[in-house]
């Protein structure tokens, strides 16, 4: 990858990131994200690890007891925002004749500033029947729970 892409695409993903930090109130010690891109349908979500504990993003008040803005309308804003954010990876992709991920799990440590981003370009959703990309971020959330 040129220097000018991976420049493009590690500053889109600090977006995603931040935007998932300000939802959390940069109150978490890693923020998780994952994106579903195939065959032109985008998913997103993303949820974290606060207290030693998994959290999904409309559970992080009750789970932890702090104050968090849950809200479904805070949710939509910030996944708005996670999904023009991936239409300007994959716009980056075709600008600079790159294949785009069809599946991208970010995770970010608050603690040392380190993202560690696994990236997979086989199809997971679009060739089944019964998987959805809400149940391939469920089954990642189990995973590390």
């Amino acid at each position: 990858m040129s220097a000018v892409f991976e420049d493009v695409f590690a500053r889109l993903q600090t977006d995603m990131i931040d935007v998932c930090l300000e939802y959390v109130n940069d109150m978490a010690e890693k923020v998780y994200i994952y994106v579903s891109c195939e065959n032109g349908s985008v998913a997103c979500d993303f949820f974290y690890r606060v207290d030693g504990k998994m959290i999904k993003k409309h559970r992080l008040a009750q789970e932890t007891g702090r104050s968090y803005d849950t809200s479904v309308a805070r949710q939509k804003a910030c996944m708005k925002v996670l999904q023009a954010d991936v239409l300007k990876l994959i716009s980056a992709c075709k600008e600079f004749e790159r294949e785009m991920p069809t599946e991208i799990k970010l995770i970010y440590s608050v603690s040392d500033g380190r993202t560690d981003a696994d990236y997979s370009y086989d199809k997971y959703v679009s060739d089944s029947d019964t998987v959805t990309a809400f149940d391939r971020s469920d089954a990642w959330f189990r995973r590390l729970k």
